[in-house]
């Protein structure tokens, strides 16, 4: 992964599945992709990094289960 390339990182196809919609509107609005996670053995968790001018926003999904 990498802290700030040119273009948007390419996504694991369940994270842009369910997040495909939000990261479009975001991308549209000058947010770049920089890195991204997907965990099948941990529910299904992922996270996207993006960054804009001097700002980053992290999505999160997280279903973490209490035992």
């Amino acid at each position: 992964m990498s802290a700030m390339p040119d273009e948007d990182e390419k996504l694991p196809s369940e994270v842009e599945a369910e997040a495909g919609a939000l990261l479009s509107e975001l991308r549209a609005d000058g947010w770049t992709v920089c890195a991204s996670g997907y965990n099948a053995q941990e529910f299904g968790n992922w996270y996207v990094d993006l960054r804009r001018a001097d700002n980053a926003i992290r999505l999160v999904k997280d279903r973490s289960e209490e035992r």
